[in-house]
């Protein structure tokens, strides 16, 4: 197998093993709906791609490094219900839902 091939595999296992689409709440109190993961075309980079659902910067649609969209890094996944809580506990304008 070509080293190419090789690091598509590998990304594609990476993947697999993603956070599934959902809610997120970054430590700093942002509120985030994750839409996918996908990769970078030149380097094969696994990205997360995310939405902000508050504040300024609602509807505008993120990514960074999937690596970087864990709870080492702040990003924990909500339930519904808990979005809907923060949604409503948060005094400022929300995109979505």
């Amino acid at each position: 197998m070509s080293e190419a091939n090789e690091k598509l595999m590998q990304a594609l296992a990476t993947i697999e093993g993603a956070p599934k689409s959902g809610y997120y709440q970054h430590t700093s109190g942002g509120l985030y709906w994750f839409t996918a993961p996908a990769l970078h075309v030149e380097t094969l980079e696994v990205l997360a791609v995310y939405q902000s659902l508050a504040g300024p910067h609602a509807g505008v649609n993120w990514i960074r490094s999937l690596t970087r969209f864990n709870p080492a890094h702040g990003f924990e996944r909500m339930t519904s219900d808990d979005y809907r809580k923060a949604r409503a506990k948060a005094g400022h304008e929300y995109y979505g839902e």
